[in-house]
């Protein structure tokens, strides 16, 4: 049963939808949402796109945060400073 878990969550990872919300998305509208294609134009992928980054991608981006932050040309983010507390036990 844990294989099954893994293998949808890898598909749902892969191309954004479950298996069972992309039939119910066949019979309402002409188009299939999840499939990973563009109309013709190529491959779109939730990953990010720096090379050996395995990341998802931020929303509307192509990269994930930690590369945006990494950017040193980029003037939309900033690294925080804040620091954050870290829960003690006891």
């Amino acid at each position: 049963m844990e294989e099954v878990k893994l293998k949808h969550r890898e598909y749902c990872w892969k191309f954004g939808m479950s298996v069972f919300q992309e039939d119910e998305d066949k019979s309402n509208k002409v188009g299939t949402l999840g499939t990973g294609e563009n109309n013709g134009n190529g491959v779109i992928s939730n990953t990010c796109g720096v090379h050996g980054c395995k990341l998802k991608a931020m929303s509307l981006m192509r990269f994930c945060h930690i590369n945006i932050l990494s950017n040193s040309k980029q003037k939309l983010y900033k690294a925080c400073s804040f620091a954050i507390k870290r829960k003690t036990n006891g």
